[in-house]
């Protein structure tokens, strides 16, 4: 039985909502080489829980890697393995997808000149399923080809049981890194219960760490849940993240 968004929503009052452990290692470890095709041909054949693990090199993905189960893809050797992309993004998460990135270095420097990328998103609409993103240890660098280019773009009725960002730098996003805004008739509905951003650090961010709403007066539901800490920004002058000027402001977070 699939509950609709509202009632997935609901919880007791006075009751925080439980929210179900995915395993991200409960599969096989399949080792691919620095190439496109591999790389798809292993995400289509993975199963639930499967570890992906890409040997150093750069890979230019050709197409949207569609994320329809619970799936890492990892480098091999951390930071030695990047992956950029020649679509509007690199990952799409779908019904009874969860993702985990670990160790990569993920570019934007290939990306079509146009507004409105992301590395990350789910469906811009019609998701039926809770999702998990987890992103630890990576480099996500040059998203910047155009402006408002987010690193994770959440659609309108998705919703992430939890997003947890840990250890990763981010340098240069002309949008926001994670763009959890889509539900904005305040009827106390929203993008992500919980959202956890930890020992980071982010560099030339046009536009917000994290932009996400929860409009209402509905005490219903108690989310969205934020915890940011131990973070390091750094502030620049100039909002283009092509401009070489900066402004040398560090701060914590």
């Amino acid at each position: 039985h699939v509950r609709s968004r509202r009632q997935r929503q609901m919880c007791i009052r006075d009751s925080p909502k439980i929210v179900p452990e995915v395993n991200f290692a409960a599969g096989k470890t399949i080792s691919v080489s620095a190439d496109s095709a591999e790389l798809m041909t292993a995400l289509e054949n993975a199963s639930d829980g499967d570890v992906i693990a890409i040997a150093p090199g750069t890979i230019v993905v050709p197409s949207v890697l569609i994320i329809d189960k619970t799936v890492t893809v990892t480098a091999q050797t951390p930071k030695a393995t990047t992956l950029s992309f020649e679509r509007s993004a690199l990952f799409e998460i779908h019904d009874n997808g969860n993702l985990k990135l670990e160790g990569l270095v993920l570019s934007g420097k290939d990306s079509p000149d146009a507004f409105g990328n992301s590395v990350v998103r789910t469906k811009k609409w019609g998701m039926l399923h809770n999702y998990v993103l987890n992103v630890e240890n990576c480099d996500i660098e040059r998203l910047d080809i155009n402006h408002s280019f987010n690193f994770f773009t959440s659609g309108k009725g998705a919703f992430a049981d939890d997003i947890s960002l840990s250890k990763n730098s981010f340098n240069g996003i002309t949008g926001h890194v994670l763009s959890l805004d889509k539900e904005i008739e305040d009827y106390g509905i929203y993008n992500a219960e919980y959202v956890s951003i930890t020992n980071n650090t982010f560099s030339n961010i046009s536009g917000s760490v994290v932009n996400l709403y929860r409009g209402g007066t509905d005490e219903s539901t108690f989310g969205p849940h934020l915890d940011m800490q131990g973070n390091v920004c750094l502030l620049y002058t100039s909002p283009s993240p092509r401009d070489a000027h900066e402004s040398r402001m560090p701060s914590s977070a």
